[in-house]
């Protein structure tokens, strides 16, 4: 999963702060749809013809997937919130999307080991998807939550020692302005020099 994961971080570093146009979010949904499909009908033909997959795999191993998947999310993001991808299943499932990311895969290796798997893909993902959103909503609870909101307290504790531990200078005195100044001696400590 690795490859997703680099590029999907990668898509959202390179696309932070800006708003593609309509034609080149149709673009990036456009050659990420023909990648994805380029990538698994090579995959799938090329052991059909007997040929040997290895080379092609050690090369791309899901690279070309990755990519596609990274291209088709990052310009979906972009778009402007409609009615689908603005509504509150899709905003709740976006919630638990990292456990689900998390979990599916062992959730489908459990399934296959205890034959509980069926091989169609629309049949396999239906069987797949109810335990796989109900681990990943479990994961929200139980793990993830407690965790943002652990560090979140932590971080403000952190950030309101720092606010007791800066001294508070008048803006007179900083400026040098007044009775007194500013020596800033004593080991970076700003202290008050009395002026005759």
């Amino acid at each position: 999963m690795l490859p997703y994961f680099a590029f999907g971080m990668f898509a959202a570093l390179a696309l932070h702060g800006r708003t593609p146009r309509a034609w080149q979010r149709r673009t990036m949904i456009a050659a990420g749809v023909a990648l994805v499909v380029f990538d698994a009908t090579t995959k799938a033909l090329i052991p059909a013809a007997n040929i040997d997959v290895g080379a092609y795999e050690t090369i791309t191993r899901d690279l070309l997937s990755g990519i596609g998947f990274a291209l088709v999310v990052g310009a979906v993001a972009l778009a402007p919130q409609g009615r689908v991808l603005g509504n509150r299943v899709l905003a709740g499932f976006g919630t638990i999307s990292y456990g689900f990311y998390l979990w599916h895969v062992p959730v489908l290796v459990f399934l296959r080991g205890h034959g509980l798997l069926p091989l169609d893909p629309v049949l396999g993902t239906l069987t797949a998807l109810v335990p796989a959103t109900a681990v990943a909503l479990l994961s929200w609870v139980a793990i993830e939550r407690p965790i943002i909101r652990w560090a979140a307290r932590r971080n403000e504790r952190a950030r309101a020692q720092r606010r007791v531990r800066q001294p508070r200078v008048p803006a007179r005195a900083a400026s040098g302005g007044g009775n007194g100044g500013v020596d800033r001696r004593a080991g970076g400590r700003e202290v008050g020099t009395a002026r005759a």
